[in-house]
């Protein structure tokens, strides 16, 4: 029942001894995480930084977010897929694009309850209570009608982006503007949003093997050229592409459980 919304459900655990920050880049998907464990800041600028609520819900970012980690780890998250966070919240998902906020002003009712239930259990229960929640919040919901949403967002998401909007249309039998419509609603951002993040996504992959040259990336990965490639990877990266890959990420080691929706 939440395949077609959840791509997966996510643990993070450890004690961590992470003293830089940690660049978190777009996927083209939205988020809700629990924070379990000791504050994380998030850094604004060269020299600010505020601590993320305890409970967030991430819009789908257009840009990298930079956090810092304070002590121990613990997290426990649900990635949604492109428009399949709608159901969940109580606001426009066009207001939360780009953004990060505190689960009280953006979840439904039946959410903020099982969140509730969630951190007050115990960590053999959590995942199963949530899910459990997602089901219930998902059977109250007021769902769109965004069949055609998910469509196109599976079809992107096949491509990596690579697929012009005509295309699409005419395979779905529709206008350009009837797809735009139904992802301000559904999803928040554009289609071409979407496959910006999914274009970078396929070549943040490949650059990390450091023997491709960035013009056979930018070929591969359907950028007009090598510029348009590297104009890209600033934007969405926040960073040169040796810059990102001399950074250090040892929180990816500390993932312990992902569980694909069911």
């Amino acid at each position: 029942m939440l395949r077609p919304f959840v791509r997966c459900v996510w643990e993070l655990a450890g004690d961590s001894q992470v003293s830089e920050p940690q660049v978190i880049v777009p996927d083209g998907c939205t988020e809700l995480v629990l924070n379990l464990g000791d504050p994380i800041e998030q850094l604004i600028g060269v020299a600010g930084s505020l601590a993320q609520p305890r409970v967030t819900v991430v819009g789908e970012i257009r840009r990298p977010v930079v956090t810092l980690t304070t002590g121990r780890i613990d997290l426990l998250g649900v990635r949604f897929l492109p428009g399949g966070l709608q159901p969940f919240i109580s606001t426009p998902i066009g207001e939360i694009v780009d953004r990060i906020e505190a689960h009280d002003d953006v979840l439904t009712r039946a959410m903020r309850e099982t969140i509730a239930r969630v951190q007050n259990a115990c960590i053999a229960d959590r995942l199963e209570l949530l899910e459990i929640g997602l089901i219930d919040t998902l059977q109250k919901a007021k769902r769109l009608d965004n069949a055609l949403t998910r469509r196109v967002v599976r079809a992107l998401m096949d491509h990596e982006g690579c697929i012009r909007m005509e295309a699409l249309a005419e395979e779905f039998g529709v206008t350009r503007r009837h797809i735009e419509r139904a992802f301000a609603l559904g999803v928040g951002a554009s289609p071409k949003s979407l496959s910006q993040v999914l274009r970078f996504r396929r070549a943040l992959v490949a650059i990390e093997n450091e023997d491709e040259h960035w013009t056979d990336v930018a070929e591969a990965c359907g950028y007009y050229d090598q510029s348009h490639l590297i104009r890209d990877f600033r934007r969405f990266a926040g960073s040169t592409r040796s810059t990102y890959l001399r950074s250090n990420h040892p929180l990816n080691g500390l993932f312990h459980g992902i569980v694909t929706a069911t």
